[in-house]
């Protein structure tokens, strides 16, 4: 179905982020997709609701910055995640983030 609906998508923007801030980790104490699509963690979550699967996959945090030209507004959203781009050992999430393999 194509409709032309005047002012829907004027305001639409891009979604720039910033990956530099990195760490590093003992091997094994990260989570990466293997340790979500687990037999284990599915049976650790359906007999005790706890494990990787009991939290939000990799979302730490959001904070939303009021803009100057409407106080009610945010204008600046900032999205904490506990992944990078190699959570999924390179085979997918670098290509849906919009990397490319240069």
């Amino acid at each position: 179905v194509v409709q032309h609906l005047p002012g829907v998508g004027q305001n639409l923007q891009d979604h720039p982020s910033i990956w530099n801030l990195a760490w590093t980790v003992a091997p094994g104490n990260s989570p990466n997709l293997f340790t979500y699509a687990n037999p284990l963690a599915f049976t650790q979550y359906a007999k005790s609701k706890t494990g990787p699967l009991s939290a939000p996959f990799a979302m730490v945090g959001n904070a939303w910055m009021v803009g100057e030209e409407d106080p009610e507004w945010p204008e600046l959203q900032f999205l904490m995640t506990s992944f990078t781009s190699g959570t999924d050992k390179g085979m997918l999430l670098h290509k849906i983030i919009g990397f490319t393999e240069e």
